[in-house]
């Protein structure tokens, strides 16, 4: 929308915009700091990728319920590509999939519980398919 609006700023650059601080800074403090003290904020590359680069990086959400969710959601594909992933429900956890789920361990796989539910092809005449494929 053109024109003026109230309590609006608008900062608008025909090239990139850089913003470079916290060389007077120690490591612990906050170089660069954005408050919204309501409303959301939106960060868009209409066509580009949004990078988050440091030594580590922390996702909070600190709401309570039913506030407090982090959302990761893909049109295709979600990744996690690391040394090392844990996920820790500290109530409950879940995979779900509506298609195949597909557990691989190149060493092994353990499962550790005081109950468990399942069905597995040993209790099936039919073998069932290998990770990837459908038996028509």
């Amino acid at each position: 929308e053109d024109g003026e609006r109230t309590g609006y700023t608008l900062m608008s650059a025909p090239g990139s915009t850089f913003i470079h601080s916290g060389e007077d800074l120690e490591r612990e403090q906050e170089a660069v700091f954005i408050l919204a003290k309501n409303g959301d904020i939106h960060l868009k590359a209409t066509n580009g990728k949004i990078k988050l680069e440091a030594l580590d990086i922390e996702l909070i959400a600190n709401g309570n319920a039913p506030q407090g969710v982090l959302w990761a959601k893909a049109n295709e594909t979600l990744k996690l590509d690391s040394k090392n992933v844990t996920i820790d429900g500290k109530q409950s956890t879940k995979i779900i999939s509506t298609g195949l789920i597909t557990i691989a361990g190149g060493l092994s796989t353990q499962i550790f519980t005081p109950f468990l539910e399942g069905v597995s092809a040993a209790t099936v005449k039919k073998a069932l398919p290998k990770p990837g494929t459908v038996n028509s």
